[in-house]
């Protein structure tokens, strides 16, 4: 069995890979900073924020580790106008199969 501290471990190690995002936003891939990651227990969430600078109707997203390798991405279909920002959150949860 995993203990708490033992997933806290696991998902700080796994949230400190990643280092950036790519929105495909109007069919362009845009790479943003990532905004904050957080952990919590068997959780972690990876937020991305849009500001003002950028607009359009985000298609998709991928997160990127230190190395350059895609490791999580997702498809969403969400405008983005100019006068609005927006939070996009990966969440993640951490889960123990037994055989």
């Amino acid at each position: 069995m995993i203990e708490q501290k033992g997933l806290e471990v696991f998902n700080k190690a796994i949230a400190e890979t990643i280092k950036r995002a790519v929105c495909t936003i109007d069919g362009k891939d845009v790479t943003l900073p990532i905004h904050s990651v957080t952990v919590e227990g068997a959780t972690f969430k990876v937020n991305i924020y849009l500001d003002d600078t950028v607009s359009g109707t985000v298609t998709k997203t991928k997160l990127y580790d230190k190395d350059g390798n895609l490791v999580i991405q997702r498809a969403d279909s969400v405008p983005k106008p100019v006068e609005k920002n927006l939070l996009i959150v990966f969440q993640l949860e951490l889960t123990e199969v037994s055989p």
